[in-house]
């Protein structure tokens, strides 16, 4: 959301017209001024993990969870990791105690990847809750028939990190809540050919543009 055009329409739809109380936004790419100015437009309370890099660096990577300002939040404490990739927030919402954990996982090393995923879970798990949510950009399908087009195969590194983090799902009693509510469903969040303000990439060929669901909200079984 470095852009501003972009940063404005979602953050307008999503906290204006859904009046969503709790956001979490991946690979933000923005400094302190800019959340600064999203809190006194949108009225929110913002929490971030951003990498640290030099003053004269554009921001890069970086993970928020935006909180409305009309919910009883109350941070107990957090998480955040050096690469702007990970953010867990133990907190309390009216009298309820709960985790929320967002994630930005990296896309290039599948071995580092399924590292991430273990250090997800162990963070959020840490503080004992039956409260958890986990959510964000994961880098991979879960289910390869139903959650991308036009891919002719599965290629390894997916392939070892839906292994991976279906097997964290199931040890630490996570579940997929979309999923259960639409089983047979083919669901995708992400697709090639569009560019950062959803507008076709003439290089795109359409018919073939291959497409993912490579996000996902997992709930612990308890909440």
């Amino acid at each position: 959301i470095n852009s501003k055009i972009k940063r404005d329409r979602i953050l307008y739809n999503l906290l204006m017209v859904y009046k969503a109380d709790i956001v979490a936004l991946l690979d933000t790419r923005i400094g302190s001024s800019v959340e600064d100015r999203i809190c006194s437009t949108y009225d929110v309370r913002i929490y971030s993990s951003r990498p640290v890099q030099r003053p004269d660096h554009h921001p890069s990577r970086g993970t928020s969870i935006m909180v409305s300002r009309r919910l009883e939040f109350k941070p107990l404490d957090m998480v955040r990791d050096a690469n702007g990739n990970l953010l867990s927030i133990k907190a309390k919402i009216n009298s309820s105690l709960i985790v929320i954990t967002a994630v930005y996982a990296p896309n290039r090393d599948c071995i580092e990847r399924n590292q991430f995923y273990e250090r997800v879970f162990d963070v959020t798990c840490q503080w004992g809750l039956s409260n958890m949510v986990i959510c964000g950009d994961f880098n991979c399908a879960l289910n390869f028939e139903l959650e991308t087009k036009n891919y002719s195969t599965e290629n390894e590194a997916n392939r070892l990190g839906r292994e991976k983090l279906l097997a964290l799902l199931d040890l630490y009693d996570f579940y997929d809540p979309l999923r259960e509510l639409r089983p047979g469903e083919k669901i995708w969040t992400w697709k090639a050919g569009l560019d950062q303000f959803n507008t076709i990439n003439s290089t795109a060929n359409l018919t073939n543009e291959k497409r993912a669901r490579i996000d996902y909200v997992f709930i612990s079984s308890g909440t």
